[in-house]
């Protein structure tokens, strides 16, 4: 796992141990800074064998702070604290399953995580984000059909698949800020989820298949309703269900839906909730993230550059604050020789507090212009 500070861009780490970021996150705390995003992406991964395969992933961990100028700076001090914990998502078999034609559905119990949420708000605690660090699949979990009815039908076989087929247990990592001064303010937390839709048309091509990604998700719809009645947005978590189905179209043609659960977490303080004056507004910025296959005898090696540092930074200095960045499933590949090129499509959702400008007391008298003008 390699890791990076954008507030410190110095400060890099290279480690096995996934939770080794942890003291070097709560250390920011004690030079002022405050954590906006964690960001845990794959870096690269290499595979190699040729009989049984061994896989190495690379994952880039990017810790992003902010710091405001003394002049800025609250009261409120904080402390980090990252809360360890788990979901696990079933995956079951729906509907009759053609051999043109599958479908499936994943289930993930999320409750525990709210609850959690609440919990450490009625303590003065924030939460900040909420970061999947890792997946295991339970070994004895081996059947991805359940038990199959065979028939013959227009000529294909086909399994009515109803019983569980595999589950995941994810790690999740929550991170809280718990309040070192007296009489913190509470907060209140709002989860709202939101279907997002992903088309994948695959058609034939010269050399390579066409792929045509379509992408559904109404986070301005999401973000307007209530960051303009005075809500902050604090995360956009994606908690690992979906719907999808998958079925040829036509002749080396295949079109992918998949219907995903995407979670947008807001908090407002107790102090303001009958307050609807709109406090931020927000925007999303996409993000193209480059990649590379490249292949040799007995090994592959795929590398993702999320190089966003950029982006932020330019951001940054217009007064946005990064709130997290959502890795979409479009995903698009272009052979080449000995490997293939790729892009992965990242959404940034971005926040800043609203200037408004205020109005001149009574009796004020506008100051004459600099220069001389002519009516």
């Amino acid at each position: 796992m390699n890791l990076s500070f954008l507030s410190n861009p110095n400060m890099q780490m290279a480690t096995s141990d996934p939770n080794a970021y942890v003291p070097h996150l709560t250390q920011m705390y004690d030079l002022g800074y405050r954590l906006l995003s964690f960001q845990l992406t794959p870096g690269s991964i290499q595979s190699s064998g040729f009989m049984s395969m061994t896989s190495t992933t690379t994952l880039r961990a990017q810790a992003i702070f902010r710091k405001n100028e003394p002049k800025f700076q609250p009261d409120e001090r904080f402390s980090l604290q990252v809360i360890k914990s788990s979901i696990e998502s079933g995956t079951f078999l729906t509907g009759v399953h053609f051999m043109s034609h599958t479908s499936s559905q994943t289930q993930t119990q999320t409750q525990h995580l709210y609850q959690m949420i609440n919990d450490y708000a009625c303590r003065g605690c924030r939460l900040r984000c909420i970061e999947i660090t890792g997946c295991y699949r339970p070994p004895q979990d081996l059947n991805m059909y359940g038990p199959q009815t065979m028939g013959v039908g227009s000529g294909m076989a086909y399994g009515q698949g109803h019983l569980h087929s595999r589950s995941r247990i994810y790690g999740v990592d929550l991170f809280f800020e718990i309040p070192q001064h007296h009489s913190p303010e509470l907060y209140q937390y709002q989860a709202v989820p939101l279907k997002f839709t992903a088309q994948l048309n695959v058609s034939m091509g010269f050399g390579t298949p066409n792929q045509d990604w379509g992408l559904q998700l109404d986070w301005q719809g999401v973000m307007n309703q209530y960051l303009g009645t005075g809500w902050r947005l604090i995360e956009v978590f994606n908690d690992m269900s979906a719907d999808t189905s998958t079925g040829m179209t036509g002749f080396g043609s295949s079109s992918t839906t998949s219907v995903l659960n995407i979670i947008f977490i807001f908090e407002k303080s107790q102090s303001r909730l009958n307050d609807n004056t709109p406090m931020y507004e927000g925007t999303m910025v996409e993000y193209q993230a480059p990649g590379s296959v490249s292949a040799g005898i007995g090994m592959s090696t795929m590398v993702i550059d999320t190089n966003w540092d950029n982006v932020i930074a330019n951001m940054g200095n217009q007064g946005w604050e990064l709130i997290t960045i959502l890795q979409t499933p479009a995903t698009t590949t272009k052979m080449q020789f000995m490997g293939a090129s790729m892009t992965s499509l990242m959404w940034m959702f971005f926040q800043r507090q609203i200037v408004s400008a205020s109005l001149p007391p009574l009796g004020f008298d506008p100051p004459a212009p600099v220069l001389p003008y002519k009516q």
